[in-house]
């Protein structure tokens, strides 16, 4: 088994969650404005992407995850659909993986209803509490 299946093993546990697919490190475009407002198009980077048929997980590595890179995720959720329109008839989750974390970062990711995943490669393993609840981010 490798690391994306098991993520999809752990995700797919959550009732109303089903996903068969994973990819790696996925690069969009987005309309955007800079500080001028001017019309740009900025870059949405995602590090995994779980998806099924009406299910995403976008998952954020990081070797060391702090509060910092838990705040930006959670932003980069919020502008999923500028650069993903097609998916916006799907419940999107979010996920965090690491290796090592702070206890401020867990528990700004607890508060946001991401699925926090350690990593202990080859292997990974469900790091939310017994009563987690994933929460899905509004994309529409």
């Amino acid at each position: 088994m490798t690391v994306s299946d098991n993520i999809i093993d752990l995700v797919n546990k959550f009732e109303g969650i089903e996903v068969e697919y994973f990819s790696f490190n996925i690069t969009r475009k987005y309309p955007a404005k800079n500080s001028k407002g001017e019309k740009i198009r900025k870059q949405h980077e995602i590090d995994g992407f779980a998806e099924g048929s009406r299910s995403i997980v976008v998952i954020e590595v990081k070797t060391t995850l702090t509060r910092n890179y838990v705040r930006s995720f959670v932003e980069k959720l919020s502008r999923f659909n500028l650069a993903y329109p097609y998916q916006a008839n799907k419940d999107l989750y979010g996920a965090v993986t690491f290796i090592r974390a702070d206890s401020e970062a867990l528990l700004l990711a607890k508060e946001h209803g991401l699925f926090i995943i350690k990593a202990s490669p080859p292997d990974v393993e469900l790091a939310n509490d017994e009563d987690f609840t994933p929460v899905k981010f509004n994309i529409s």
